[in-house]
């Protein structure tokens, strides 16, 4: 955990930031997502969680009660199973004891691929409000936190600071936009002209015209690849998922590839040591340490041999 004082215009933030390991992450969680070059993000999107922060201890605290903090984030972690049960945003902002204050968790974290705001998940870091901000102010606390991550991440950002609405529309095969949404709500989009680069200061400096697509500093071929392995790692994320439950069920044993657990992980094996991977080892590597421990629960289970 670190603990940063930042002075603004002589008012003095106290901003925490809490790592993975901090807020207790699970470690046998596969980190979803794809390692990115500094180069590739050129800036951030706000979000919002939409679930308030409870007082998970009932110590009658709530905002600034770190306790009830890494709780709200092992509990976010596993809120989408259909996103590999990992959190979605590269960063989670919460409100502070006090108005100065602001805690900033680290979610999917710096040089990762996101899951918050389609066609720009590999350009765009992600900031997210803990909690509903339809009607909710951001905190001058929070606000400092997020300029603080902006720089520590992103000295050089490009891009506008842009509000998860405001971005340009991204259809899915059957028409479907997935940027046609409220948040990050209409107290997130109050504070989005103060989240613009560069960062080191509370000033708004001239933005820069937002692309119409996401930016890859990657040529043609390589982006293809990377967005095929992206829906692939995807679905064996969900598969791998699905596994997980059956063991807790207790599902039939044996290795049929169509109905049961031993035949569901061997079929997720076959497609984890296929080539389908390419110039991505370590996504290959991530899934197989993942599969490989499912292997051992089953055969500790005396499920297979």
């Amino acid at each position: 955990m670190q603990t940063i004082h930042r002075t603004v215009d002589g008012v003095e933030y106290e901003i925490i930031y809490l790592t993975r390991e901090d807020w207790g992450a699970n470690p046998l969680q596969l980190q979803v997502g794809y390692q990115i070059p500094d180069s590739n993000f050129i800036g951030w999107a706000l979000h919002h969680t939409v679930f308030a922060l409870t007082d998970y201890d009932r110590d009658g605290f709530l905002n600034g009660d770190l306790d009830d903090v890494k709780r709200y984030m092992r509990v976010l972690q596993h809120a989408r199973p259909d996103l590999g049960n990992e959190v979605p945003y590269s960063s989670v902002v919460f409100r502070g004891a006090h108005n100065r204050q602001g805690i900033i968790c680290e979610g999917r974290g710096r040089n990762r691929s996101g899951a918050h705001t389609a066609c720009n998940n590999s350009t765009r870091y992600a900031w997210s409000l803990a909690g509903n901000f339809m009607n909710e102010d951001v905190s001058e606390g929070m606000i400092q936190a997020m300029r603080w991550l902006g720089g520590q991440w992103t000295p050089n950002a490009s891009a506008q600071t842009l509000g998860h609405q405001q971005f340009p529309p991204c259809y899915s095969s059957g028409g479907y936009n997935y940027n046609a949404t409220a948040c990050p709500g209409t107290g997130g989009l109050a504070v989005v002209h103060r989240l613009q680069p560069p960062f080191d200061t509370l000033s708004v400096p001239p933005v820069t015209p937002q692309p119409s697509d996401e930016e890859f500093v990657m040529d043609g071929e390589a982006r293809n690849e990377f967005n095929k392995l992206n829906r692939a790692v995807g679905e064996l994320a969900n598969e791998i998922n699905w596994i997980k439950e059956d063991l807790k069920g207790g599902s039939p044993d044996g290795m049929d590839p169509n109905h049961t657990t031993g035949g569901k992980l061997l079929r997720v094996w076959q497609e984890v040591t296929a080539d389908q991977f390419g110039n991505f080892p370590q996504v290959q590597d991530a899934l197989k340490s993942k599969v490989l421990g499912l292997i051992n629960q089953l055969r500790n289970k005396g499920v297979i041999d």
